[in-house]
């Protein structure tokens, strides 16, 4: 009986943590891309973006380059 309480604590521990663990990857994803969805609106605009920077590579690259498209508009105009 024993072995089966300890069991079930475990399996509600672990599964505490793992849930705290999605959901802290899960934030640290979706906040940089709300960022870049927001500078994106603001290029649209025709205003310049706020510089953007992520530990996540993708996204910085996807960030960089919206910096650059930023940067040949205010030429262009």
């Amino acid at each position: 009986m024993r072995s089966m309480a300890a069991l079930g604590g475990g399996l509600l521990l672990s599964l505490a943590i793992g849930t705290v663990a999605a959901l802290w990857v899960a934030r640290s994803i979706n906040r940089p891309i709300a960022k870049l969805r927001g500078a994106a609106q603001a290029l649209g605009r025709g205003e310049t973006p706020v510089p953007i920077e992520s530990d996540i590579h993708e996204i910085q690259e996807v960030a960089d380059a919206l910096a650059a498209a930023a940067e040949l508009r205010a030429r262009g105009e």
